[in-house]
């Protein structure tokens, strides 16, 4: 006689379009980039529309921020989409074991990233009409940055419930505390917002020397140079909490390419400051922090994950609280 099993445990959305969604988050960063060093915040000096049209003049600043504009629409619409595609408890779809926690948790990340990237778009559009008031772009940059962190834990997610087809996840290996790994992220984080605020208001260049500010330790007085130092603080902080990651994961993938990651970054800060901020160096630097971002907020989601997974854990008991079939993979 055939035995006939349950309902097969589905994902919970595309791998696909997680990764697809990631990818865009980090673009649409690095245009803004873009737009920021080529001087391309005001080319459309209205908002939404490109001087009252939907089609920017050809060519020029215009073209160059409306780039910016479509790609974040783009990125709007596979966010919601996500967000719409991974809620729980759609038709056919089983909530078992760990499996199931993991898939509440990636549909809390995508509505979270759904709610910060419309908030974001409105900043932009504020940083449009305000004609890029600092905190406006700064505040803009910052939720671009977590956001990044967001759809980079997601796809870790993502590819762990896709392979968990029994209810429980596949292992997830990590020496490295949840709480240290989380840390060291939002500190990528901080990294990047600060620096955000260094250009917005003007004192990438307050520090004319490297690594120490008008030749000392401590920066002269007045807030451009005390901005500029708390930066390089900050990353100092980073690069710190990034050699604790790779000695206690016993020289781990992941914390070696956020050490690799870290060092091309500043090689790359020192250098613009040297060179008096060449655009593509800018452009350059800002891209490495985001990617160094997504690294650690994705290699937090795989220290989740196995806390989730571990017996006895807090949040293995609370999987269970909400999932009874966790120990027996149901």
């Amino acid at each position: 006689m055939q035995v006939r099993r349950g309902p097969a445990l589905e994902s919970p959305v595309p791998v696909g379009l997680v990764q697809a969604v990631a990818v865009v988050s980090f673009l649409v960063v690095l245009v803004g980039g873009v737009v920021r060093v080529t001087g391309s915040g005001l080319g459309c000096p209205d908002w939404p529309l490109c001087y009252g049209s939907v089609v920017p003049p050809v060519g020029g600043a215009a073209l160059v921020e409306f780039s910016h504009r479509v790609v974040a629409g783009l990125f709007m619409l596979g966010t919601y989409w996500l967000a719409w595609r991974s809620r729980p408890g759609r038709a056919g779809v089983a909530l078992a074991g760990s499996t199931g926690t993991v898939r509440i948790a990636l549909s809390r990340l995508a509505a979270a990233a759904a709610v910060l990237v419309t908030l974001q778009a409105l900043l932009g559009g504020a940083n449009v009409l305000t004609e890029l008031a600092p905190g406006v772009g700064g505040a803009h940059l910052i939720l671009a940055t977590v956001v990044v962190g967001l759809t980079a834990a997601a796809v870790v997610m993502a590819r762990a419930v896709a392979g968990g087809g029994h209810g429980r996840l596949p292992a997830a290996r990590t020496s490295v505390s949840l709480g240290f790994t989380a840390t060291a992220a939002v500190l990528a984080m901080a990294v990047v917002g600060i620096g955000a605020y260094v250009r917005a208001l003007g004192a990438s260049l307050a520090c004319t020397d490297w690594p120490l500010c008008g030749g000392s330790v401590l920066p002269p007085s007045g807030w451009p140079f005390w901005l500029q130092w708390s930066h390089r603080v900050a990353a100092l902080a980073l690069g710190m909490a990034i050699v604790v990651g790779v000695l206690r994961s016993r020289g781990a993938t992941a914390w070696w390419s956020a050490g690799l990651l870290y060092v091309v970054q500043v090689g790359l800060g020192a250098v613009a400051v040297v060179w008096q901020l060449p655009a593509a160096v800018r452009v350059a630097h800002l891209g490495v922090a985001t990617l160094l971002v997504a690294l650690l907020s994705a290699e937090t989601a795989r220290c989740w994950l196995a806390e989730v997974h571990r017996p006895g854990s807090g949040t293995a008991r609370a999987s269970r609280a909400v999932n009874p079939g966790l120990d027996s993979g149901a």
